[in-house]
């Protein structure tokens, strides 16, 4: 099967990833126009365990697939009809995931993002560069996008969309 990955972050202007330790604080309308646009084009989202016990997944418009190695999911997400629970790394996951979805969405943090990025498992990598700034786990965009180009940049009223894939190899 032909599959296609892609992954959405959202980071504040000082690099965070979270506020108040969900995603959801960095957010703006415009973001969430385009975050609901993306799961529209997808067949499955892909999340680790950080995301699973702290952002709102209690019900998804498609399956979800939760990846953790801990036994500590909520049950609200636990209760969500359309997750599975796999106790599989990020490389091993998307193997196995692209095996039954073509269009693959990972709505994850740096955790489970980066190692998948280093990889070259993402086909597409969309960040939302917020207004916000003052949150908790700083990245930088600069040595996240390591092994990626940007393809695209649009300012919107409340932050910047940038779309990056892999670099060209020589």
């Amino acid at each position: 099967m032909n599959s296609r990955v892609l992954a959405n972050l959202i980071i504040g202007l000082d690099g965070s990833t979270t506020l108040n330790h969900r995603s959801a604080g960095l957010s703006f309308p415009e973001d969430r126009l385009r975050f609901h646009n993306l799961r529209s084009q997808s067949d499955v989202i892909v999340i680790g365990g950080n995301s699973a016990r702290n952002e709102p997944y209690a019900t998804t418009p498609i399956p979800l697939i939760v990846l953790s190695h801990a036994d500590q999911i909520p049950k609200e997400i636990i209760a969500n009809t359309q997750v599975s629970l796999w106790n599989k790394n990020i490389t091993d996951a998307l193997s196995d995931v692209k095996k039954i979805y073509s269009h693959i969405l990972i709505e994850a943090g740096p955790s489970l993002l980066g190692p998948a990025l280093k990889a070259g498992l993402i086909d597409e990598l969309h960040i939302c560069i917020s207004n916000i700034s003052g949150g908790e786990s700083q990245i930088s965009l600069e040595e996240f996008t390591i092994g990626y180009t940007q393809i695209k940049r649009e300012e919107v009223e409340g932050g910047v969309f940038i779309t990056y894939i892999p670099a060209p190899t020589e």
